[in-house]
């Protein structure tokens, strides 16, 4: 037993020693096996699940605004009576006169109006909606948009469903038990008056007819030719002269008030919560800026070009009006303007040119040349508009 233990022991050794000698022959030693890396493939978008708690961006489609904004160059108080505490509701402006229908719902008779005050300085005020030498105010106090045509001024109420005519000249107030309106615009020669569809008629309002496929939710506009602008949810429509409706300005738009348009040019002005916007004619977005108003009802462009908007404001002590500077040419506009005409047309090569500061003066002219357009035929009227409040 012994023996074999000792020849167990005597083959384990003589293994070990080939072992070692196999291990060092030549002199070299045995190198060490370096593992080789697994390519790890990067997986693909598709593959990655998502995440289900991960935000999504909001759509923005906005689009990015590049024109200079029109500047502020006048701000008029709206009450300047002793007795009566007046708040804007609608503005028309045109021949150098602010015509405003107002509300006074402070006093002890209730009711409203219609004002009128230069547009250059807020001076000359006069209240011109009253009968009896300003005893008896025939408006009620739920009047709401203005428009002059000819030598009529135009209100509408759409709570009393009347329409009031005013001499512009004599004041006096005549009024028709007609179907009423939100608000009214005046352009080439006719009246246009917004309910829930929009209606042509003539300064006697004697008849109105409903034009196909253009409705109003808001304020309407209207230029000196007579193209119709008019708030529809958060899109402008426009019908031309001949009755053809399209949707001019589709995107930008989140609470519009009422619109206007710059006959010099085309131009359209939204009155977009408490900011204004202008686009070009094909719906461009220009330029927005800030209105000014803390309750802004109404906008309105004279023959100039001068921008105004309607502040009805939280009392009558804050109600006024805002006056704008008219645009400068702006090459994404498609304008072009000189000190004696305005012109329109699609080329970037555009003059900057004067504008009435409402003062009686005229601003030079500068910039380069203008590319030979079509002669815009030159502005007769000025129209309003504007939404409940």
């Amino acid at each position: 037993m012994r023996t074999a233990n000792k020849n167990f022991k005597a083959g384990i050794a003589i293994l070990m020693i080939m072992s070692s000698m196999s291990l060092t022959a030549c002199g070299k030693k045995l190198t060490a096996i370096t593992p080789v890396p697994v390519a790890t493939a990067t997986p693909t978008q598709s593959e990655i699940l998502p995440d289900p708690y991960a935000s999504t961006p909001a759509f923005n489609n906005s689009s990015v605004p590049t024109g200079t904004p029109n500047s502020q160059v006048g701000n008029f108080k709206v009450d300047q009576a002793t007795l009566s505490d007046w708040q804007a509701k609608g503005i028309a402006v045109t021949g150098g006169t602010i015509y405003l229908s107002v509300s006074d719902v402070k006093g002890l008779s209730q009711k409203g109006s219609i004002v009128k005050m230069n547009s250059s300085d807020g001076k000359g005020w006069k209240d011109i909606g009253a009968n009896y030498l300003g005893l008896s105010h025939p408006i009620a106090k739920t009047v709401e948009g203005i428009a002059v045509l000819g030598g009529n001024i135009v209100a509408v109420d759409p709570s009393a469903s009347k329409t009031y005519l005013i001499d512009a000249a004599k004041g006096g107030v005549k009024t028709l038990s007609s179907a009423g309106g939100r608000d009214v615009a005046a352009g080439g020669g006719s009246l246009f008056i917004a309910g829930t569809t929009v209606d042509k008629t003539d300064s006697s309002v004697s008849s109105r007819t409903p034009m196909n496929g253009l409705t109003a939710t808001a304020g309407v506009g209207a230029d000196n030719q007579g193209n119709v602008y008019a708030v529809s949810g958060v899109t402008i429509k426009k019908a031309d002269t001949t009755g053809q409706v399209q949707d001019v300005v589709t995107t930008d738009l989140s609470t519009p008030i009422d619109v206007a348009a710059d006959s010099r040019n085309g131009d359209i002005y939204v009155l977009d919560g408490t900011m204004v916007k202008r686009f070009s004619s094909s719906g461009q977005l220009i330029v927005n800026f800030s209105s000014g108003a803390g309750v802004p009802v109404a906008i309105a462009i004279d023959e100039a070009g001068a921008i105004y908007v309607a502040d009805k404001g939280a009392t009558n002590a804050d109600s006024k009006v805002i006056k704008f500077a008219a645009s400068l040419a702006d090459t994404n506009s498609g304008s072009s303007y000189s000190n004696n005409n305005s012109s329109y047309g699609n080329s970037s090569n555009s003059s900057y040119g004067g504008y009435s500061n409402g003062s009686g003066s005229s601003n030079s002219s500068y910039g380069s040349y203008s590319v030979p357009q079509k002669t815009a035929p030159k502005s007769t009227n000025t129209d309003t508009r504007k939404q409940p409040v």
